[in-house]
C-alpha cells in the first residue's frame, strides 16, 4: 500500500512567505517519510487555498524534492484555459523529470468559479426562463379547449428534473443524468431536445456545442 497527502493551503496566521516556505518543508518531511504523492487543492479568492495558481507551487515542489509524485487534485478547468493548462503541465512534467500525477475537474465551488465570469448553476436558469414558454405553446388548444395532453409535463423545469424528463447543468451533470438512464434501459439510441420555448440561437447552440464535446464521446465509450 502507498500513502499519499492531501493539502488545501488554506491560511494560518504565517506571513506569507513564512507560510509557504514552513509548507515546502513539510512537503520535503513527506518525501522523507516515504509518502508517494502530494496532492493540492486549487481554489480562489478565499483562504481555504493559497495556491491559486496551483503550477506555481508544484513547481516549487518540483525543485525541493527528488523522488515524490506530486500534482492537482484538481486544476479547476472551468478557470483555465485549455491550451495554456496543457503549457504549464508540460512544463512541471519536465521540471518534476516525470513525477506530476495530473487531476481535472470542475471545481467543487460555483461561488469561486462565478468570480471568472463562469456560472454552472447558469444552464439551469436558462431552462427555467425558456420552459414556461414552452409549456404555454404545449398546452396552447387544452386552455382553449379544455382537456389536457396524453402525455402531460409539469409546470415547471425543476418539476420536470425531479421526475426525470429533462436535465440541465454542467455537461459532467449531464452525462452523469443519461449514463444511468441509458444504463437502466439498455438504450441504444438517444433522442434530446435543444431548442425550446425561448430558448436563443446562441443558448441552443451552447448547449449542441457541450454536449457534442463532452457528453457524447463518454456515452459512447460506454456501448
Amino acid at each position: 500500500m502507498e500513502f499519499g497527502a492531501f493539502d488545501h493551503l488554506d491560511r494560518n496566521d504565517l506571513p506569507l512567505k513564512e507560510f509557504y516556505e514552513a509548507r515546502l518543508k513539510l512537503i520535503e518531511a513527506y518525501e522523507r517519510a516515504g509518502f508517494y504523492a502530494y496532492h493540492l487543492a486549487e481554489h480562489h479568492s478565499t483562504p481555504i487555498g493559497l495556491a491559486p495558481s496551483p503550477s506555481v507551487f508544484l513547481s516549487a515542489i518540483a525543485q525541493r524534492t527528488k523522488r515524490l509524485r506530486f500534482g492537482p487534485l484538481v486544476y479547476a478547468l472551468p478557470v483555465h484555459h485549455p491550451l495554456r493548462l496543457i503549457e504549464e503541465i508540460c512544463m512541471l512534467d519536465q521540471l518534476s523529470g516525470g513525477r506530476l500525477e495530473i487531476g481535472f475537474g470542475r471545481g467543487s465551488s460555483p461561488v469561486e468559479v462565478a468570480y471568472y465570469g463562469q456560472d454552472p448553476a447558469e444552464a439551469c436558469a436558462i431552462a427555467r426562463r425558456a420552459y414556461p414558454v414552452w409549456h404555454r405553446h404545449f398546452y396552447f388548444l387544452f386552455s382553449l379547449r379544455g382537456g389536457k395532453p396524453a402525455h402531460p409535463r409539469p409546470a415547471e423545469f425543476d418539476k420536470m428534473m425531479e421526475i426525470g424528463q429533462a436535465v440541465a447543468g454542467t455537461p459532467d451533470t449531464v452525462l452523469a443524468f443519461l449514463q444511468s438512464q441509458v444504463n437502466d434501459s439498455a438504450a441504444n439510441y438517444l433522442v434530446g431536445q435543444f431548442a425550446f420555448g425561448d430558448l436563443s440561437f446562441a443558448e441552443s447552440l451552447r448547449s449542441v456545442e457541450l454536449f457534442t464535446r463532452a457528453v457524447m464521446p463518454a456515452l459512447r465509450a460506454t456501448d
